[in-house]
């Protein structure tokens, strides 16, 4: 068995991966287990001698919550893997293990150590607002409906709270957006240090943020974080010798009286932030879904103003057009409960090369033309929307994802009168049909998205033919 095991293990003297046989043993008190051999790269990772080997605890060096794996291993001939942290190491490693012979557990160990911190370095770069260093808006919808997907969160009490800087479109118009950034930065710091570290904290738009409070005892401490918020914002501050008061208006949405998922609460708490902003500015109002308090005339109002403005804001940004677009697309699905969200090229070679934005992250998908639907083409033609469900279109509804999209809004793309492209909002869970008040809104805002996309089209356009 000897002459066995050292041709096993022979191989892996000198191999960059750390390599150990240990034994596990069946006993009435349970399994034990003892090294039989390590290489030198496995004594280097665990500043371990070969003296010390014989006496050492195998579970010191390897994870004891996996002992029942070991025992399988040695036992069945089965392959297992598993990453994990030693603390006293202080490194990620992978660890994959097999049976060389009946009765024996083989480990190769590789230290991972520097990709997992590059990929935790690429995964907050991912999730970070690149000025305020805070959770930008898809980690903080990522996170937030994470964390309400857990089963102890559904059965606690939370709050979300909205807010932004009261006319700071006029600060940045007049003193310039270093200035807007530099005050941006500071508020995020002070806004950060009110709540605690299990408490999710997002910039979410220009001068918009967001936080998610966990595990609130009771609505009076969400009330008293507001008046801290309010005061703490409120306070003056000082850049190239000009005093400057900032004020806020905050809107708070509980959990689960508000909604019980991350679009409901963030409508409800964005209702409530524009009645607090009715109410006089600088202060916070907690939504309660009263119709007296928020009437739909009211409520459509700040709708419509709020969704417009936001679509304003992100295409005046100074990201990639086509990044500006997707950005815009997804308001539209924040605000109107949309899940999916698309504008779609035709002409193009391929015609399914086109821009695609899948709220709540952007995604590549594919639709049929929507052309080839009687129904959908002479609605097209007679107005620039057209509702399609199973009812409406169920050949065209049944060509997409075995049938199971409910409900589809195509806005046509028209130049010089011809169809170039679409807009496409979908809701693939449950049925969705706007008012017509609602469906008027949401019509100027794809109009603003339309111009805005036919004319960075007709400059790219342009470019082209210059550089030709």
């Amino acid at each position: 068995m000897n002459q066995e095991l050292q041709k096993a293990y022979g191989l892996f003297e000198n191999m960059p991966l750390g390599y150990a046989i240990f034994r596990v043993e069946a006993g009435d008190d349970g399994s034990r287990y003892a090294f039989y051999y390590a290489n030198s790269t496995f004594l280097r990772l665990f500043h371990l001698t070969a003296g010390e080997l014989a006496q050492a605890d195998v579970m010191h060096y390897l994870p004891a919550g996996h002992s029942a794996l070991y025992a399988e291993v040695a036992s069945s001939g089965s392959k297992r893997s598993f990453y994990y942290f030693h603390r006293q190491a202080k490194k990620h490693l992978k660890v994959f293990c097999y049976q060389p012979l009946y009765g024996y557990c083989a480990c190769l160990i590789d230290d991972v150590t520097e990709q997992f911190n590059i990929q935790q370095l690429l995964r907050i770069r991912a999730e970070s607002d690149s000025l305020t260093g805070l959770f930008n808006k898809e980690a903080t919808h990522e996170h937030v409906t994470q964390y309400l997907n857990e089963t102890r969160a559904r059965k606690a009490r939370h709050a979300m709270i909205v807010l932004d800087l009261d006319n700071f479109k006029e600060i940045n118009d007049y003193f310039g957006h270093l200035y807007g950034d530099a005050l941006l930065l500071e508020i995020s710091n002070r806004i950060k240090s009110l709540f605690r570290a299990s408490d999710i904290v997002g910039r979410i738009g220009g001068d918009e943020f967001m936080i998610f409070m966990k595990n609130v005892r009771s609505v009076d401490i969400v009330q008293e974080k507001a008046t801290d918020l309010c005061r703490l914002i409120n306070e003056n501050y000082n850049y190239f010798n000009t005093d400057l008061a900032i004020t806020t208006s905050v809107g708070i949405a509980l959990y689960p009286e508000a909604g019980t998922d991350f679009e409901t609460l963030y409508n409800s708490a964005d209702i409530a932030l524009y009645q607090a902003k009715d109410k006089g500015k600088n202060q916070f109002h907690v939504y309660n879904g009263d119709p007296a308090a928020g009437n739909e005339i009211l409520y459509s109002r700040l709708r419509k103003n709020s969704v417009v403005d936001k679509v304003y804001r992100v295409l005046a940004q100074k990201a990639s057009p086509y990044e500006n677009i997707r950005a815009a697309i997804k308001i539209l699905c924040f605000y109107y409960g949309f899940r999916q969200g698309y504008l779609i090229e035709r002409g193009g070679a391929p015609y399914h090369q086109y821009i695609v934005c899948r709220y709540p992250a952007a995604a590549r998908g594919e639709l049929p033309d929507p052309e080839h639907s009687v129904y959908i083409s002479d609605s097209l033609k007679r107005q620039d929307y057209c509702y399609v469900t199973e009812k409406t279109a169920p050949e065209f509804i049944r060509s997409l994802n075995g049938g199971r999209y409910k409900t589809i809004y195509f806005f046509s793309i028209k130049t010089a009168g011809k169809c170039c492209g679409y807009i496409v909002l979908i809701n693939p869970d449950k049925s969705l049909r706007l008012e017509t008040e609602e469906l008027g809104e949401l019509t100027v805002s794809i109009n603003i998205i339309v111009n805005y996309y036919l004319e960075i089209k007709e400059n790219d356009k342009m470019l082209m033919q210059d550089y030709v």
